[in-house]
């Protein structure tokens, strides 16, 4: 799953080497990954129907993304998210879940990894780890690495530069990939998903 590599072709590579698929063994796993997934999908939407996320919607609307403008831009905090719980503070060392009336961070979409970076104020330093988009919010998840950040605080979202550079060249690698296969290959190739890092694209599809 994670590197989109067709089962047939690891049964040709396992029978060169003298040995067997284990077809209803790999069906067993392949049906607990999609049950796991499932699950994943409907606990990240659970967040808003019980979770303290619902809780956010009462204090906004959602989340202005201006990151298409610029990658780094004057924020205010709305919520905290600690645990499960919403908080009026988080302090050094804390794993927190932030979200910010404007931001300039991508949110995880399309295949497309979120944006990390800092958010930066007065006395207070949190390191963005990874960005989600959840209905109308951005969730920011990261470290508080110093000082304590506060419900209310003001300061400096700022996006890794080079992590975006590198997303955004491998998001129009992946257009130019399917014209090309579609060019050469044939019209009869159809996408099926694809990972788009700073590192490295994924592009899946079927022929």
């Amino acid at each position: 799953q994670t590197h989109g590599m067709p089962l047939e072709i690891l049964e040709l590579f396992l029978a060169d080497r003298g040995f067997r698929l284990d077809r209803p063994g790999y069906e067993q796993a392949r049906e607990r990954h999609e049950r796991v997934s499932k699950a994943g999908r409907m606990a990240e939407g659970a967040v808003f129907a019980g979770g303290p996320l619902s809780e956010v919607k009462s204090l906004s609307k959602g989340t202005e993304f201006i990151g298409y403008e610029a990658l780094h831009a004057k924020v205010r905090v709305i919520a905290i998210i600690k645990g499960e719980k919403l908080v009026d503070a988080a302090h050094d060392g804390d794993l927190v879940t932030v979200i910010c009336d404007k931001t300039p961070f991508y949110g995880e979409s399309g295949g497309q990894l979120g944006d990390q970076g800092l958010l930066k104020g007065v006395g207070v330093e949190v390191r963005i780890e990874d960005t989600k988009k959840i209905e109308a919010f951005h969730t920011h998840v990261g470290h508080v690495k110093t000082g304590s950040l506060r419900k209310g605080d003001e300061g400096e979202a700022q996006v890794d530069p080079a992590r975006r550079g590198g997303a955004m060249r491998n998001h129009t690698a992946t257009h130019l990939l399917q014209w090309a296969l579609r060019s050469v290959v044939g019209q009869g190739v159809i996408q099926q998903g694809s990972l788009v890092a700073p590192d490295r694209l994924r592009f899946d599809f079927t022929h």
